[in-house]
């Protein structure tokens, strides 16, 4: 939960920023959001995050 900007504050101190917010609104504003382009997305970050084997690690970042 590091990528949101607030969590990552009080994790790591006040000089931390939210890398993963700052990637998703960079995907939004550069690929249009209709369901193609969004469907290609959460299948490329489901499958990054989910090879370390854990099928879990991948839900909160594509839900969100």
């Amino acid at each position: 939960m590091l990528g949101s900007e607030g969590m990552a504050k009080e994790i790591l101190g006040p000089g931390a920023t939210g890398l993963l917010t700052y990637i998703g609104i960079y995907l939004a504003d550069k690929s249009p959001l209709s369901k193609v382009p969004v469907v290609k997305m959460q299948a490329l970050i489901g499958g990054l995050t989910g090879l370390d084997g854990s099928g879990f690690s991948g839900l909160p970042l594509v839900g969100s």
